[in-house]
Parts: structure tokens; C-alpha cells; sequence
């Protein structure tokens, strides 16, 4: 296992980017199967997967990324209609991802990095005097509805189980009351480094109050108004989308040769789970196994991004972690352009 492991890490190089699960399929509805109705869904459909990409919902309107829509076929890998039991007709479509963040990187347009956080939604909903909190096998549309809008801009979200354990932990009294100590406690179980505590209050003109926690630091609230649930609902998903992904999109410039040094790779599965996060890291280009001494890893790689930007990315996975010697990360001697040492790191799975 160890020699396998070897060669593993010193001959196989990382691939430039790991197809997202669900972030290319998309479905809308169309009129019917003509060929008007079919480019517009598709035009649609690549709208919708940029909006994913860049975490950013004006994107589709930016300049950058008017060449992507003129022909909006050739991004589609396959696409074929649903008739459904109520009369609609959907249009299902698989884009290509890859081909597109390639695109984006072309035109300069920051991309939000594949690799992304978990978001855990504390949402009270005010249709009783006591209100209830939603939980993630919860009927009631808020619920459904705020899935679908998560879904539709890439952000990996929950609700609560709300089981006797999270009953038993926290009230939509605690959420209303903004008992941020109690909120963080019941947290701890979902290991989510973002919480969202909001509170709907129904009725002929909706209202919407929520606060993105990071950590347990509150970054950002607001109060939202609006004429339907939905839309209060999906100008919230708007504004936390953007929020998370500003901190974890790549603005691409030139490649710069960059070094990390990774203790606690002792198995292929570390290996393999190693490199799959790396792989979905926006900016990584170019990354292969320079040594390896026991269960250290050098790796070097080229990043399109800022260098401080990199150990912000890697630590997306909580099994990376800063190791605790602070030794420099190692430099490959047979590059002619020497890496800067990104980070020192330990893999503790």
C-alpha cells in the first residue's frame, strides 16, 4: 500500500477541474419544442449556472459575458424535454462546467471557487402566534421554496433536523430574541462555519428579517419587504449568496508558481480526498507531487489568484488545517522560478 501510495503521489498529476455535482443541470419551463422556445430555455439555463459560478445573481447582465449568451447551444452537453402531469413542459439541461469556468477566466469575471461552505438557514416563520421553526423535511412553502432558491444560486444549504435533540436545544423564541449563544450551541452539531437566523412574517406584504453569522460573528443583517414570500425569500438568498462567495472568489491574473507542504497523508483515501478539494479550488492550475518523506507531501502548483488567497481556499475543508510547528513549506530545487511557500499544513481526516 505504501509503494502504491508513492507512485501515486509522485506521478499522477491533479486535473484542472472536478466536475461539480448538480451545478451544470438545470430546468425550465418552455413554452413548447420549437426551436425559439428551446434556445431561450437555453439561454436560461447558461444564466442560471453563471449565476452559480460567480455566486453573483447580475452577473448574466455584465458585459463580460455577452459572448457566452449569444450562442447559449454550445455550452449544452445534453438537454431533453419533461411533459409533465400538470400540462408543463420542461426543458432538462446538462451544461458543461468546466468549458464555462474556462470562459469566465477568459473575461476576467471573478468565479466562486467549487468548493464551498455549508450554510445552515434558521428560519422562523410567523404563521401562529408562537411561530415555527423550519426543519429540512419541513412542507410548509418557505420551506420548499427556500431549497429550490439555494439549489438555483449553488449554495450548499440545510435547515435543522428540528428533532428532539435541536428541540431540545433551541426555540423560535431564541432566533426572534436574537440569542445568538443559544443559536451557536445547537449549531455545533451541523459543524457549518455560516448560520442564517431569519424570521417571515406572512401576510399580504411579506416581511423578512435575517443575519448571516460566521463563526458566531454576526457579518451582516437586513430587513426585506416585498409583495409575494418568494421574493422576500429569494432577495435574502441574493444578498447571503453574495456575501458568502465574495469571501472565496478568484479574480484570475497570472499563474504564479506556489508550494504547500502536507503532513498526515498516509493512506490513498487521504490522497484521494486531498486532491478532490484541491481540485475544485477556483485558480489552481498545473498542480503535481514534487516529494514525499514518510507522510509529508510537497506539492507545487501554479494559482491564478492573490497569494493570500490560497490558504483562505484550502481551508474550506476542516481537515486541513495550519500544523502547528510552523515550519516554511518546502521548494521544489529543479523548478528554475521557485514557488513562494503558501502554506504549511497538516491533513487530520
Amino acid at each position: 500500500m505504501k509503494a502504491l501510495m508513492m507512485i501515486a503521489l509522485l506521478w499522477m498529476p491533479i486535473s484542472l477541474w472536478a466536475q461539480p455535482s448538480g451545478l451544470g443541470n438545470v430546468r425550465v419551463v418552455v413554452e413548447d419544442r420549437s426551436q425559439e422556445a428551446r434556445v431561450g430555455g437555453l439561454r436560461k439555463g447558461v444564466e442560471r449556472v453563471l449565476v452559480r459560478l460567480t455566486g453573483d445573481s447580475s452577473t448574466p447582465q455584465a458585459a463580460e459575458v455577452a459572448s457566452l449568451l449569444r450562442d447559449p447551444s454550445r455550452w449544452a452537453q445534453q438537454y431533453a424535454y419533461e411533459a409533465q402531469e400538470s400540462g408543463e413542459l420542461i426543458l432538462a439541461m446538462q451544461f458543461d462546467v468546466p468549458a464555462l469556468m474556462a470562459q469566465l477566466e477568459t473575461q476576467r469575471v471573478p468565479v466562486w471557487t467549487l468548493v464551498r461552505p455549508q450554510v445552515v438557514f434558521w428560519l422562523v416563520v410567523q404563521r401562529s402566534a408562537s411561530g415555527e421553526l423550519l426543519a429540512m423535511e419541513s412542507t410548509d412553502p418557505a420551506a420548499l421554496t427556500l431549497i429550490a432558491a439555494a439549489q438555483e444560486r449553488g449554495l450548499p444549504m440545510t435547515l435543522p433536523l428540528m428533532d428532539a435533540e435541536d428541540q431540545g436545544r433551541i426555540r423560535p423564541a431564541d432566533i426572534r430574541g436574537q440569542f445568538d449563544q443559544v443559536l451557536m450551541k445547537a449549531a455545533d452539531r451541523y459543524q457549518a462555519s455560516f448560520n442564517v437566523a431569519a424570521i417571515m412574517f406572512p401576510g399580504a406584504k411579506p416581511q423578512l428579517r435575517w443575519r448571516l453569522l460566521e463563526n458566531g460573528r454576526l457579518e451582516d443583517s437586513g430587513q426585506i419587504d416585498a409583495d409575494t414570500e418568494q421574493e422576500v425569500i429569494d432577495r435574502m438568498m441574493d444578498r447571503v449568496t453574495n456575501l458568502i462567495a465574495s469571501r472565496y472568489r478568484v479574480v484570475y491574473g497570472e499563474p504564479r508558481p506556489m508550494s504547500l507542504t502536507i503532513d498526515g497523508v498516509v493512506s490513498l483515501a487521504d490522497w484521494r480526498n486531498l486532491t478532490t478539494h484541491v481540485q475544485g479550488l477556483a485558480g489552481v492550475r498545473d498542480t503535481r507531487v514534487r516529494g514525499v518523506a514518510g507522510q509529508r507531501v510537497t506539492v507545487n502548483l501554479m494559482f491564478t489568484g492573490e497569494p493570500e488567497q490560497l490558504p483562505v481556499l484550502l481551508g474550506l475543508d476542516p481537515r486541513l488545517r495550519p500544523c502547528a510547528t510552523g515550519r516554511l513549506a518546502m521548494v521544489a530545487p529543479e523548478l528554475t522560478s521557485a514557488p513562494e511557500p503558501a502554506a504549511d499544513l497538516c491533513w487530520t481526516p
